[in-house]
């Protein structure tokens, strides 16, 4: 295993605590490829979810791949990813706008309830 392929199996596996809080259930697929590849982890709902982990980030490329799994059947998706933490101190989701509007809109109405006196 190449040492980059390595470093992102690690990443894979580093998501799972976070991801197993919103589904239980999710398994690291590893790498499968063709028309198979619905992201790298089964589990998640009628979500494709995809861990990236690199020095540079790709974003266009990497929205193009996980977007083009997602769109025939209209799932939502989302990319996980992470870079070197001296370069960039920051772990990052990359989801569409109209995704993360829905999700903050139902967290504002969540905590709305949690704020008034």
């Amino acid at each position: 295993m190449s040492k980059q392929r390595a470093k992102g199996t690690r990443r894979e596996k580093g998501w799972l605590p976070m991801l197993q809080r919103i589904w239980p259930d999710v398994q690291r697929i590893g790498n499968v490829k063709g028309p198979y590849d619905m992201g790298d982890y089964i589990g998640t709902g009628d979500w494709v979810v995809e861990s990236k982990h690199a020095d540079e980030f790709s974003v266009p490329a990497w929205v193009r791949q996980t977007a083009g799994k997602a769109e025939p059947e209209l799932k939502p998706w989302v990319i996980f990813c992470r870079a070197d933490k001296r370069k960039f101190p920051w772990d990052l989701a990359i989801m569409p706008a109209e995704q993360a509007a829905m999700i903050l809109e139902v967290i504002e109405k969540l905590t709305e309830k949690w704020r008034k006196p």
